[in-house]
Parts: structure tokens; C-alpha cells; sequence
């Protein structure tokens, strides 16, 4: 479906339908010169129609996505923790863009009745608990991680999740709180890949709840929660955070502790942030002439 325009050319806000301005443009998949608008209500940045999707998911999952293993077994951490204090009466999820099947795979490994939505991905990990193999089977919540950013149709991706289940879980980076001028302004874009293409504000998916009759929750950073029900609990109360962060505290605190007081070494810090930068630049390297 083509993008909604105004008389000046301009798309239409895929979050309110009203108007955006231009921000700057830049190389996708390092070779489409590609434009970024940004919504005037709510601050959401779009790329420009995004005909180069097809060449995008060549490969599913990017190469760069290098934190995909970590980012599941995080996530069924948080979602058992949400599900314990906010749906106790929690029957089945449904994983909405689950990728190769980790998180699935997890949860139903936790004990927790979970099924899998991802027709542009093989099922490595939970083969037989695909939503096609649940057929009829009412949800209580949808999980989504990691998709929001990919999704040409934010508000028909929220009304379709909401008819699956009417609490959703999701994970999406918000935009920092400074001004984007350019590319360079945030990690989050990620050009390279070409995978994504929608860059959300609280304020963009307030506004999504508020039209679907759901309220909306955030940690304030990546984790999000739209949902018409009256929930048991805050899915983010500002004390468990609190106690989230003593308990990180702590933890560098015994880290510091074994440092000064054995001589066995400090705790390897993670090669994710190395990996990631290696696998941009090889990714940056040139390879065809640049397109308008």
C-alpha cells in the first residue's frame, strides 16, 4: 500500500495521518539515497516510502544483528517477570515477528503456553508451535521484540495485535532526548541494513494506544506495553526499577570487590559492542554506485 501524501509531496504521518517536514537524507544499504520525515504532532521519524525492503530481507535477520541470542533470553526475563505481576490469569502468548523461535523455545521451556507469528523467517527453535499449529486459540498478550522499527504500518500492525490479544509487549529504542539532524545523531538508525525504517517518541506510541481505546506504559528506554486491560500491576513501577538498579549496583560492587581483594581477573566485558562496529564497517565498505 502506497504512503498517504500531502499536495506538497510530502508523506503523511504514518502515526496521525497529518503533516511532516523533512530532516535529512541518507545512503541505504549503501547505495539508495533515501529521505527521513519527521511527524509534526509527535515527533515519529519515517523514511520515505521503502521500496527497497525486498533487497533488505534477503537474509531475515541481519548480519548485524548481532545481539540476537542475548536479546531473547533478556527478553523472557522481563516478560515472565511482567506476566507474574501483571497477568495472573495469563493462559497463552503469541510471539508476533519470532524470528527463528529462541523466545518461544524459552518460554515454553519456563512454562509458559507461548506460540510463534513470523512468515518471513524459518522456525529453527520452536518447529510445531507456530500459530498455524494453534488454530482458534485465543491469546492474552502479544509479544513483538524488535519489530516495531521494521513495520511500514505502525497503526495497522497495533490494530492487528490488539485483534490477537489485547495486552501487547513490546520492545522498540525511543528517540533520545536531543535533536536529530542527521544519521549520525543516533545508533538506532542503522542504514546499512535497510530493515529499519520507523523511529518512535513516547509521545507516537501514546498516540497509537489512545486510538485502539489502550493505554500505554514504558521503562522510558525500549520496553513498552499496550494493553485494554485493567492490568494487575504497573508493568515498569518507578520502585522496581529502583530495585533493578540496586541490584546492578550490587552486583559491580561484588565485581570490584573480587578484583581488589583475588588475584583471578576481572569479569570479560562483552565483545558485542567490538563485533557490532566490525561488521558496520565491512558493511560500509563500497560496493555498487550510489542510486538517487
Amino acid at each position: 500500500m502506497s504512503r498517504e501524501k500531502n499536495l506538497t509531496g510530502q508523506p503523511k504521518s504514518l502515526i496521525t495521518g497529518g503533516e511532516t517536514r523533512y530532516i535529512f537524507k541518507h545512503q541505504v544499504l549503501n547505495r539508495y539515497l533515501v529521505r527521513y520525515f519527521c511527524c509534526l504532532q509527535t515527533g515519529f521519524i519515517q523514511t520515505e516510502e521503502p521500496f527497497w525492503l525486498d533487497e533488505a530481507y534477503s537474509s531475515p535477520i541481519a548480519n548485524i544483528d548481532l545481539g540476537y541470542v542475548n536479546r531473547n533470553i533478556e527478553s523472557s526475563r522481563l516478560v515472565t517477570d511482567l506476566i507474574d505481576r501483571c497477568l495472573p490469569d495469563f493462559s497463552s502468548g503469541l510471539d508476533y515477528g519470532g524470528g527463528y523461535g529462541i523466545f518461544v523455545r524459552r518460554m515454553r521451556d519456563l512454562g509458559f503456553q507461548f506460540f510463534r507469528q513470523d512468515p518471513h523467517c524459518p522456525n529453527l527453535f520452536a518447529v510445531h508451535f507456530d500459530r498455524a499449529d494453534a488454530p482458534g486459540q485465543q491469546f492474552d498478550v502479544a509479544t513483538a521484540f524488535e519489530v516495531f522499527e521494521h513495520v511500514p504500518n505502525p497503526r495497522e500492525v497495533v490494530q492487528e495485535l490488539l485483534e490477537l490479544a489485547p495486552t501487547i509487549v513490546f520492545s522498540t529504542e525511543l528517540q533520545p532526548n536531543t535533536t536529530i539532524r542527521s544519521v549520525n545523531d543516533w545508533w538506532y538508525f542503522i542504514p546499512e541494513t535497510g530493515q529499519h525504517i520507523s523511529f518512535y517518541t513516547r509521545e507516537s506510541l501514546e498516540f497509537l494506544a489512545k486510538q485502539f481505546g489502550a493505554k500505554y506504559y514504558t521503562d522510558g528506554v525500549s520496553l513498552h506495553v499496550i494493553s485494554r486491560e485493567i492490568l494487575a500491576d504497573e508493568p515498569f513501577p518507578p520502585q522496581r526499577r529502583a530495585t533493578l538498579f540496586q541490584r546492578g549496583l550490587r552486583k559491580l560492587h561484588r565485581i570490584i570487590k573480587r578484583v581488589v581483594d583475588s588475584p583471578m581477573p576481572a569479569q570479560r566485558a562483552s565483545l558485542l559492542k567490538d563485533d557490532f562496529e566490525r561488521v558496520r564497517r565491512l558493511l560500509n565498505k563500497p560496493n555498487q554506485a550510489d542510486h538517487e
